[in-house]
């Protein structure tokens, strides 16, 4: 995995369990309820990075889907059709559940503005 430390890199942080439902899709399409982005897609600094040790688990129950989703779209939104190597990370500590169902698998919301993009999971 390489070191993040070139002028390009980029971080943004999306929290599942927050008791407030903070994100883009909760607004357009409903659902992904008790999820927040943290901390909006920008340069990698020393403080991001440190804020990661500062975080607890949230109060509520969250789909560490909606939130890999959520997470998914503002990569997307951010990077729109650049050819940036993208990654996303997963940082938990295992007691989100995990629980997709047929319509969150074929029917993604898509970062371009359209309603639905088709899903290849």
């Amino acid at each position: 995995m390489g070191n993040w430390n070139a002028p390009q890199d980029t971080v943004g942080i999306v929290l599942a369990g927050t008791e407030a439902t903070e994100n883009e899709l909760a607004v357009e399409c409903g659902g992904y309820a008790h999820v927040s982005v943290a901390s909006q897609m920008a340069p990698v600094s020393f403080r991001a990075v440190q804020s990661l040790s500062t975080l607890a688990c949230g109060p509520s129950n969250a789909d560490i889907i909606d939130a890999l989703v959520v997470a998914a779209h503002e990569l997307l939104r951010y990077v729109r059709k650049l050819k940036f190597s993208k990654r996303l990370m997963l940082v938990t500590d295992g007691s989100c559940s995990a629980a997709i169902d047929e319509e969150q698998a074929t029917d993604l919301p898509d970062s371009s503005g359209s309603e639905k993009q088709q899903s290849k999971l």
